[in-house]
C-alpha cells in the first residue's frame, strides 16, 4: 500500500517538474550573448593560466623558521 503510493507521487512529481530543454538550458551562465560569454571566459581562464605568474613575481621570504635552509 506504502510503495504504491510511493510511486504514484514519484510519478505526478516527474510530470510536473518540466525544465527547458535545448542547447544552454542546462548551464549556469547566458550563452545568448557571445560577447559577454567571450568576456566571462576571458576572465576565468585567464585568471586560472596568469596564476602562477603572479605568483612567481612575489618576492621569496628571507629567512625560513627553525632549522630548514635561509634563503640569502
Amino acid at each position: 500500500m506504502l510503495s504504491a503510493g510511493v510511486r504514484r507521487f514519484a510519478a505526478s512529481a516527474i510530470r510536473r517538474s518540466h525544465v527547458e530543454e535545448g542547447p544552454g538550458k542546462n548551464l549556469p551562465f547566458s550563452v545568448d550573448n557571445k560577447w559577454k560569454l567571450l568576456a566571462m571566459m576571458c576572465v576565468f581562464f585567464g585568471s586560472g593560466f596568469g596564476r602562477p605568474f603572479l605568483h612567481s613575481q612575489t618576492p621569496a621570504p628571507e629567512e625560513m623558521e627553525g632549522d630548514r635552509l635561509q634563503l640569502h
